[in-house]
Parts: C-alpha cells; structure tokens; sequence
C-alpha cells in the first residue's frame, strides 16, 4: 500500500502564540463584563469580542507548503520539499481535524500528534481525511 496524496504541511508562526494570548485576554474580559457587570448598561462588549476574533485569526495563520502523503505498511510519510517526515503507526497517539472559522478554508486542517509529543498539522482534502480516519480509528478525535 503505497499511496500518494496531494496536501499541505503547515508551519506555525511566532505570531500563533500572540494570537492565543489575545484571544484568551478577550474571553477573560469577556467573563468580566458577563458576570460582574452584567446590570450595567454600554458595556464594552465589542472589545472583548473584538479581541476573540482578532486573537484566533492571529492563531490560525498558518504557512503552508505544498507535500505529499504516503501510506505505508507501517508508517505514513510526509515529503515536503526541504524535508520528509516519517510517523510510524505505534507513534501516533491522535488524529484531530477541524475547520478555521475565521479563515474559512474549504479543507480541513488535521493534526497528527505522536507520543513523543511531536504535531504535525496538515491541511488534506475530506476524502484524504476520510481514508487517514479509516486507517486509524482507534486514533481519531
């Protein structure tokens, strides 16, 4: 079994963090505003709002190259153009796909953590995802 797949190999940035921690200070005053000062009227919530969303389209830019996925007998292999990555099945410890809401990707982003604590995130098309899933369904989220 030795098929090859069209997919992307995503590189977080510095940025991500930031982006993270903007969107959690947005949900802190978000609960602030919700339960403290519920009776008050004018209440900023546009900021807080404004912060998630701002926070998780910092958190979800991501920079994609163009790879190739490769099943085989007992690992999947990755093959980008600076590097190949081989995952062996014992290693996969969970295979989690999700959608960005904020920058609306028509394929699903999927990320392939080990159990030596390694990610990998990958954007596959969903008959891809559908296969990595029937492969691995002991593994998927």
């Amino acid at each position: 079994m030795r098929d090859q797949f069209k997919i992307e190999i995503a590189e977080r940035k510095k940025i991500n963090k930031i982006g993270s921690e903007i969107k959690y200070f947005g949900l802190f005053f978000f609960a602030i505003f919700s339960l403290v000062l519920v009776p008050a009227r004018y209440l900023p919530f546009e900021i807080s709002f404004s912060l998630i969303l701002f926070g998780e389209w910092l958190h979800g830019m991501r920079k994609y190259t163009n790879a190739k996925l490769e099943f085989h007998p007992d690992s999947i292999l990755l093959i980008s153009g600076s590097r190949n990555i081989e995952i062996k099945h014992f290693n996969i410890k969970k295979i989690t796909g999700w959608k960005n809401f904020t920058h609306r990707y028509k394929k699903p982003n999927v990320l392939i953590k080990t159990k030596t604590k390694e990610r990998y995130e990958i954007r596959i098309d969903i008959e891809i995802f559908d296969i990595l899933t029937d492969t691995f369904p002991n593994k998927k989220n």
